[in-house]
């Protein structure tokens, strides 16, 4: 080969080279611009976390006033089962006054009745 089939092969690899540089510098800077991208979503996605963070301590502190409220509500249960267990009580003793009620009135009736049998045999009535 010759000075200047070289020369020219020589020219061909250089100018190939610089085509290769050019489309190495353009893929670079696309790298770049996706990397930009991906710290800017990373960045997102850092906020999002705190967000999920600031949602989970308030789901937390939601879970606790929940508790709170279960057991209050279990305090609750409790002393509605001591009344109603006093009403229970209370029923019984209100029946045997009832039925004590009745018992007088029936007395009182009969007492009446022969009070007023006996005003009508001696003639007050």
């Amino acid at each position: 080969m010759s000075d200047m089939a070289n020369n020219q092969v020589l020219q061909a690899i250089k100018e190939l080279q610089d085509q290769m540089n050019a489309g190495f510098e353009k893929v670079n800077e696309r790298f770049e611009q996706v990397d930009r991208r991906f710290e800017e979503i990373d960045k997102r996605f850092e906020q999002v976390d705190r967000r999920f963070e600031e949602i989970d301590k308030r789901f937390e502190q939601v879970d606790r006033r929940l508790e709170e409220i279960d057991k209050r509500f279990v305090d609750v249960d409790k002393r509605f089962e001591a009344i109603e267990n006093r009403l229970v009580g209370m029923d019984a003793k209100i029946d045997g006054v009832q039925d004590s009620a009745d018992l007088l009135a029936k007395r009182t009736w009969n007492n009446e009745k022969d009070v007023y049998i006996m005003k009508r045999r001696i003639g007050l009535e």
